[in-house]
């Protein structure tokens, strides 16, 4: 999907389809289709989320007493009542990067008063006052009213954007937080996890996503390594460890309301060596902790791109569906 990719073979290996690609950093596999949007087909037509028993056991939280290995935020997380109605969250929008390692460099730190952050942001597709805009939202809960807004409208199959940020060197390390929500109306398309932020390595091609939660107007929040080139299978669930599950907290967001995101990642020193680090926070609540992760090894891009044209075709929507971010902050622990 993104330009400076050049398709160059596609084999079938495990039932799984793996394209072979070359960039500027060398040879790169990814599984998907053309489109960039299909993740694992034998994952994503799955109708229901892994069974529980197939999924990556927790990592037990520390009793009273022990000090927890990352220092979460108390704040709750949403989840549904009864009725199915969304308990909101609680954000610190006071000081909101509570989980960025300590003397980072900070790369971008953008509120959207321009829907590309001054430039900083590639807008591949073109897709600025057509998908992509920056509108007004007096509930924005840390930046000004101006937020970034990508759209798929209904009943097209296809929309959203892709903003791509490219750091000048390639980072071993790297932290991500954003202000995100979704419309009331957010329906998802019919895949296991919907595509929303890829962090890309030379060899690595992953994303974090909204999984199917069960629940209309909840998701969860999940990460897929999205490679050909990697095998996660010893701490991730589907072929290949491609789905990576919540494993501390429960990652449940709402649609319709504001959610901090917070995504680290330390590549691995191989592609097998089993060392690299995945992480992501809810609302400053630790989700996901993966400490013998293959990935990397080092990032090299940072893509905003939800894929509403790939596989399933944006079905599933029943409405105009939104992505909306309140502010963006890139940063490269040092």
């Amino acid at each position: 999907m993104n330009k400076r990719f050049i398709p160059s073979a596609v084999a079938i290996a495990s039932g799984l389809l793996i394209s072979t690609s070359y960039n500027a950093c060398g040879k790169f596999q990814v599984i998907e289709d053309n489109s960039n949007s299909n993740f694992a087909q034998a994952a994503s037509e799955q109708e229901n989320e892994i069974p529980q028993n197939q999924q990556p056991a927790p990592t037990p939280l520390p009793s009273v007493g022990q000090t927890p290995p990352i220092n979460p935020s108390p704040n709750p997380v949403p989840s549904p009542t009864s009725g199915g109605q969304p308990i909101p969250g609680t954000i610190n929008s006071s000081k909101p990067w509570t989980n960025e390692p300590s003397g980072s460099l900070v790369l971008l730190d953008c509120g959207f008063d321009d829907a590309t952050c001054g430039g900083k942001l590639d807008d591949t597709y073109k897709s600025n006052g057509k998908t992509l805009n920056v509108v007004q939202d007096s509930t924005a809960p840390f930046s000004k009213s101006n937020v970034m807004r990508s759209s798929l409208f209904y009943p097209n199959k296809s929309g959203g954007t892709q903003l791509g940020f490219y750091p000048s060197q390639a980072a071993k390390q790297i932290y991500v937080g954003m202000f995100w929500r979704t419309n009331l109306e957010f329906s998802g398309n019919l895949v296991e996890m919907n595509k929303m932020f890829f962090m890309r390595g030379p060899s690595s091609n992953g994303f974090f996503g909204q999984l199917k939660y069960g629940v209309p107007g909840f998701f969860k929040i999940g990460f897929s390594h999205n490679s050909g080139t990697l095998n996660n299978s010893h701490t991730c669930a589907a072929d290949l460890g491609l789905t990576c599950y919540p494993n501390v907290g429960s990652g449940i967001v709402a649609t319709g309301q504001w959610h901090l995101l917070e995504f680290y990642m330390k590549g691995s020193t191989t592609l097998t060596s089993r060392d690299g680090i995945l992480r992501w926070w809810v609302d400053g609540v630790l989700t996901g902790n993966y400490t013998n992760f293959n990935y990397g090894p080092s990032f090299n891009e940072l893509i905003w791109s939800e894929t509403w044209d790939g596989f399933g075709n944006g079905t599933g929507f029943k409405a105009d569906a939104h992505h909306f971010i309140d502010h963006i902050h890139i940063s490269i622990p040092q």
